[in-house]
């Protein structure tokens, strides 16, 4: 959604749920103020954060950044992409409970001129974030407000910025805010829906994309590009703007999905309306909202909001168009007053000036609701098994690798700390992480990252097989298939699970010819590491020397703390599991009793009572426990 939805619609829908004219003009300010609080407008000239008390996370990323952060990819770039644009524009939502959740029926694998992509368990989970209205995470939002928030210093900013989500989850359903060019990608073809015709929709995908339009062709969209992961995949930038325009109603084939889908804009930016008046009402009223609940409007006024969002402006901003009929809404027979023009510098000019302390500010107060509204997000999503933003801890496993002739991947060549980071086989091992897909045990078969521990390769620390003879470490996932390995127990017999002093091999996943990983002697000195065919011989063979593993077995009487449940709950969940014989007086756990009890009767053995988001979250992780 632009502006004219963002601002204009949120007013009507806080003024629609009882807030007076100051008061729903500072909640669409602040839901209009997630897409222009980039990191420019948190520093100053000097590049000094305006706030120092906490560090502020911007809501929205510029073009410009993003292609930056595209040409520099590293670990770092990713989470900085996810953090802004997954909780505050594609909040995600085909997992739990939501009853619309959406099936893959995409492509499995696709080989293109210089990259390969194959759909794993790491897709599997990046598909649950496709962002939909209705998702659990939109009813702990706005309920995050009602219970922990009310009658604070910031709430009408925290409820903007959150309205600023929940109408996204209408405008930018199917798409995810990362890049992803299994999901976020789409055929060429798009057509205008008008009744029963279908008319082909003209427009350019070139590079670099804005906010502009081609003369020639209308809309623009990003071009398709050879990485799977490039930025031109990240969110509906394949489609431009088309998401965005209320007045449209087209139908495409996304990537993932071998149908077409149909979107009418003007029926979901209307429901979008209704359920931000209903989430607004249980705000202002210290209600709890639930999903699919949406506020009942009188009819005379759902016809004025319905004619605004069908008129096509001509310059794709509807902003007039709102202006100018808002006086039509009427309440108790009043006409609703024009809000004020819109001014992204309003706040942080206020801020300059020092009239006030900073921390009685709006600026203040919005930054302030962007940190707690990431925090939430990420803990929400953490209780499902989606992180995505970082690297869970039991998806960790620490290890050496030892080869059959007792030499150990160490540290990186000293001479090659100005060209590549080449690993070689030294006396002594440094630690390398096994980064697993999901948080069960390590098996053979899984799809796993290897990463260095080693501080002088920076964020130069991800293992890859490349064109070169040599493998070396580079940013993560600059290649998806290239730092992707198969992890194969050489003698797997009845056991699949993966100890300590198992023998092992690594299959890289972009070369069939000459897979394994293996050591090579380097005709100038030094032994190096390759790939090549053969899988069994001795130099492609690896022993697994020490293996620690995130011990999600110790529970504490922390554990399931998060933003939906608190210490005391926690802690009364960790005594009836002491009672029921489940964990020892040492907190280790008996799986067998674990397993038994959540076999016959559920989560019956917690006294505690619990709401359906306590209780989904508790049975997640005890159910990591278990699996």
């Amino acid at each position: 959604m632009n502006l004219d939805f963002h601002y204009y619609g949120t007013y009507v829908a806080a003024r629609l749920a009882g807030y007076d004219l100051d008061s729903a003009q500072t909640i669409a300010h602040a839901a209009q103020y997630v897409d222009d609080s980039d990191e420019s407008m948190l520093k100053d000239s000097l590049g000094r954060s305006y706030i120092t008390d906490f560090s502020p996370n911007p809501t929205v990323q510029g073009l410009s950044d993003m292609i930056e952060k595209n040409f520099l990819w590293s670990e770092g770039a990713l989470k900085n992409i996810a953090d802004i644009w997954v909780p505050f524009h594609f909040l995600p939502g085909n997992y739990g409970n939501n009853p619309n959740i959406k099936q893959y029926t995409g492509p499995l694998s696709d080989n293109g001129s210089l990259y390969r992509w194959t759909f794993d368990d790491e897709s599997t989970k990046q598909f649950k974030m496709l962002c939909q209205p209705n998702s659990p995470i939109v009813k702990s939002m706005i309920n995050d407000i009602v219970l922990n928030h009310k009658n604070k210093d910031y709430t009408l900013l925290l409820a903007g910025m959150r309205m600023h989500v929940l109408a996204d989850t209408w405008a930018h359903m199917f798409y995810i805010g990362m890049p992803a060019w299994f999901i976020n990608d789409a055929q060429e073809s798009v057509f205008i829906v008008n009744g029963t015709e279908k008319k082909p929709y003209q427009w350019a995908r070139v590079w670099p994309w804005g906010d502009s339009t081609d003369i020639s062709h209308g809309d623009t969209a990003t071009p398709d590009m050879l990485a799977y992961n490039s930025i031109v995949y990240h969110g509906h930038g394949r489609m431009g703007h088309l998401p965005d325009y209320p007045w449209l109603k087209y139908e495409y084939t996304p990537r993932w999905s071998k149908d077409p889908i149909t979107k009418d804009n003007t029926s979901y930016f209307l429901q979008a309306l209704k359920q931000l008046t209903k989430a607004l009402e249980c705000i202002k009223n210290n209600t709890i909202f639930d999903i699919n609940s949406y506020a009942d409007l009188p009819d005379d006024t759902e016809n004025v909001v319905r004619e605004i969002l069908a008129t096509e402006p001509n310059d794709n901003d509807q902003s007039e168009t709102w202006r100018n009929n808002i006086g039509r809404i009427k309440i108790n027979g009043t006409p609703l007053e024009v809000p004020v023009v819109y001014n992204k510098d309003l706040w942080l000019d206020i801020l300059k000036t020092r009239r006030m302390p900073i921390e009685t500010t709006d600026y203040y107060y919005f930054n302030k609701s962007a940190c707690l509204h990431l925090k939430l997000v990420q803990d929400s999503l953490a209780a499902n098994n989606i992180n995505f933003d970082s690297i869970p801890r039991e998806n960790i496993v620490n290890t050496k690798f030892k080869s059959k002739k007792e030499k150990y991947i160490g540290s990186i060549d000293e001479g090659s700390k100005s060209i590549q980071y080449y690993p070689k086989m030294q006396d002594q091992g440094i630690t390398l992480q096994i980064i697993k897909q999901t948080p069960r045990l390590l098996t053979s078969g899984d799809i796993i990252e290897i990463k260095t521990l080693e501080p002088t390769v920076g964020k130069y620390n991800f293992l890859g097989a490349w064109e070169t003879t040599s493998l070396y470490y580079y940013t993560r996932a600059y290649d998806l298939s290239k730092q992707k390995w198969q992890i194969e127990k050489v003698n797997p017999g009845e056991n699949n699970d993966i100890s300590t002093g198992d023998q092992v091999r690594f299959k890289n996943m972009n070369f069939d010819k000459k897979p394994y990983m293996c050591t090579y002697d380097y005709w100038l000195g030094g032994t190096y590491l390759t790939t090549q065919t053969d899988g069994s011989s001795d130099n492609a063979i690896w022993i697994m020397d020490g293996l620690t593993e995130f011990n999600i077995n110790i529970i504490t009487p922390d554990y399931f703390v998060s933003d939906i449940i608190d210490l005391d709950t926690s802690t009364e969940i960790h005594e009836d599991m002491k009672a029921y014989g489940i964990i020892d007086s040492n907190n280790n756990v008996d799986i067998d009793n674990l397993r038994t009890a959540l076999d016959n009767i559920g989560l019956g053995f917690i006294h505690v009572a619990l709401t359906n988001d306590q209780k989904e979250q508790v049975y997640i992780q005890l159910q990591k426990i278990v699996n």
